[in-house]
C-alpha cells in the first residue's frame, strides 16, 4: 500500500503541471533462489521463491533542481517458511554541477526476517553523484543507516552503506545493468557486512513495455554469529513513461540508484543472530 500511495503521489504531481519534464518506470519479477548458510546461521538453507515489485520516477522542478522517488517491496519464502520481507522508500534532490548530476537522499523501510520471528525498521540518508559515462550512466552514493529491530540485541545506528551501478544501452530500448555495494551492521556486537552484487538486462517488448531478466548475490559475514550466500535470479515485466517514450529516456529521468540494500542489511542482521 505504501508503494502506491508514494508512487501514485509521485504521479500527480508529474501529471499535474507542478513537473516540467518527467519519466519514470515500474517493474513486477518473480524469481528463485538458494541461501548456502553455515550451522550457526538462524535462517533458511537451501531453496526458496521470491516475487517483488518496484519503481522510480523523477522531475525537474525547475531552476535546475530535480526530484527523484523510489519505492520497492520484497518477499520470499520456502514451501515451509517465510525467510524475509523487505521494503524500501527513497526521495532524492539534485541539481547538476559540471558533469554530474550531485544530490542528496533520504529513505525508510522495513527488513524483516519472520523465520526467525524478527522485524526491523530502517532509515537511511546520505549523498550521491551520477555522470553520463561512455554508451551508459555511473551513479555512485554513500550513506548512513540506521536500525531498530524486535530483537535488541541487533539495533545499530549510524551504520555505513555504499553502492556504485552502471548502465549500459545497446540502444534506446536495451539495457545492461550492473550494480555493487556493500553495508555494515552489528549482532550481539559482533561487526557484519553484507555485500550486494548484481547485473540484468532490460529489453523492449513494443509499448513502453520491457522484459527484464537479472542475477543478484547477497554475500553475509559477521565476526562471531556465522555467515551466509543468498544466490537467486529473477524474470519480470517493466514499465517505462514520460520523456520521449524511450528506455534511455525514463531512466535519464531517474539517474540515481533505487536501492534495498539497507533492508536487506537490517533483514542479514537478524539472520545471522
Amino acid at each position: 500500500m505504501k508503494f502506491l500511495i508514494v508512487l501514485g503521489a509521485a504521479l500527480a504531481a508529474a501529471t499535474t503541471g507542478y513537473a516540467q519534464n518527467w519519466g519514470g518506470n515500474i517493474s513486477a519479477n518473480l524469481g528463485f533462489g538458494s541461501v548456502s548458510a553455515d550451522s550457526s546461521t538462524d535462517t533458511i538453507d537451501g531453496a526458496y521463491s521470491r516475487y517483488g515489485v518496484n519503481g522510480s520516477v523523477g522531475f525537474a522542478l525547475g531552476g535546475n533542481f530535480g526530484v527523484q522517488l523510489d519505492a520497492g517491496y520484497e518477499a520470499a519464502n520456502t514451501s515451509s517458511d517465510d525467510y524475509y520481507e523487505a521494503s524500501a522508500f527513497t526521495l532524492h534532490a539534485n541539481m547538476p554541477l559540471g558533469g554530474f548530476t550531485v544530490g542528496a537522499f533520504y529513505g525508510f523501510g522495513t527488513g524483516d526476517h519472520p523465520y526467525d520471528s524478527d522485524y526491523g525498521d530502517v532509515s537511511w540518508y546520505g549523498v550521491e553523484a551520477a555522470s553520463i559515462l561512455g554508451q551508459g550512466t555511473i551513479a555512485a552514493q554513500l550513506g548512513l543507516m540506521d536500525s531498530a529491530s524486535s530483537h535488541s540485541s541487533l539495533d545499530y545506528s549510524s551504520a555505513f552503506f555504499a553502492n556504485v551501478e552502471y548502465r549500459y544501452f545497446i540502444n534506446d530500448n536495451f539495457m545492461l545493468r550492473g550494480n555493487a555495494g556493500f553495508g555494515n551492521f552489528l549482532a550481539h556486537g559482533d561487526p557484519g557486512t553484507g555485500i550486494l552484487l548484481a547485473a540484468d538486462a532490460t529489453y523492449g517488448l513494443g509499448r513502453n513495455f520491457y522484459l527484464t531478466a537479472g542475477v543478484r548475490d547477497f554475500i553475509v559475514t559477521n565476526d562471531g554469529e556465522g555467515s551466509y550466500n543468498d544466490l537467486s535470479a529473477h524474470i519480470g515485466i517493466t514499465m517505462a513513461f514520460g520523456g520521449n517514450g524511450s528506455l534511455r529516456d525514463s531512466m535519464a529521468s531517474t539517474p540515481m540508484i533505487a536501492t534495498m540494500l539497507p533492508s536487506l542489511v537490517a533483514v542479514a542482521s537478524s539472520a545471522v543472530d
